[in-house]
């Protein structure tokens, strides 16, 4: 994956979270105790799986430096996968930090825990919507264009691994404002097959739902094929794109 931020980023962004992570109990014994202490470590799990696993996918320190956690297509995560992620963390630490010493023979840099949960650690472009794009490969010529809605009129190019659609800013290129209704935080993946010429679309399990513009409702988690120039919805007939080559 193209986009993956240096091992100098990922130390940087680790140490001022670890830094957090000291100071923030101490604080904490002023409000509540010296109890605080026995739960320093949950508190270290906490912090870590609750922001990378929330819309941003990154911790205070990872912010900081300007990058962020990614699925293997460049999506944000979850916070099952972020849980994942930190117990791989665990082992990481365990065996003597071979598993943070890893991303240095890593084309990608990816760490054990990063290998585990199957995520990367990517730079977050300037423009959050973006970044998805940015990390991905080059484009196939392909394109998602705007029927109606809020992408009227606007054009999108299909990167080779796919173009995400949703509500999370940071993981799809087209991302809807947050406020949309029917729409979900990672709705759906369109792809494109130079060898067959067909447009996959992929519903990322959606509570309203991916259409064909006839009204048949895409099966959850399985591709679908359309052809060129076909027409798909998100939620409602007004959220409508059509695929072009």
């Amino acid at each position: 994956m193209g986009n993956t931020a240096t091992i100098g980023k990922r130390f940087m962004a680790m140490l001022i979270d670890s830094v957090l992570l000291a100071i923030i109990p101490g604080f904490m014994v002023f409000l509540i105790g010296y109890w605080v202490f026995f739960f320093t470590p949950l508190l270290g799990a906490i912090y870590s799986i609750l922001l990378e696993g929330s819309p941003g996918n990154a911790t205070l320190g990872k912010r900081a430096m300007g990058i962020r956690v990614a699925g293997a297509h460049g999506q944000g995560i979850d916070y099952a996968t972020a849980f994942v992620r930190y117990l791989g963390k665990i082992l990481s630490a365990a065996l003597f930090g071979i598993g943070y010493i890893m991303a240095l023979f890593s084309e990608s840099n990816q760490t054990l825990h990063d290998r585990l949960a199957n995520t990367y650690v990517v730079n977050v472009a300037d423009n959050p919507a973006d970044a998805s794009a940015r990390a991905l490969a080059p484009s196939t010529g392909a394109c998602l264009v705007g029927v109606s809605g809020a992408f009227a009129g606007k054009s999108f190019e299909i990167p080779a691994n796919g173009l995400l659609m949703g509500r999370d800013k940071v993981a799809c290129t087209v991302a809807f404002p947050a406020s949309s209704q029917g729409i979900s935080r990672l709705h759906c993946l369109v792809e494109y097959n130079p060898q067959t010429g067909m447009f996959v679309i992929t519903d990322r399990n959606s509570s309203f739902g991916t259409f064909l513009s006839g009204g048949t409702r895409i099966t959850i988690n399985t591709p679908f094929a359309i052809k060129n120039g076909g027409r798909f919805y998100l939620g409602a007939e007004s959220n409508m794109f059509e695929v072009r080559i």
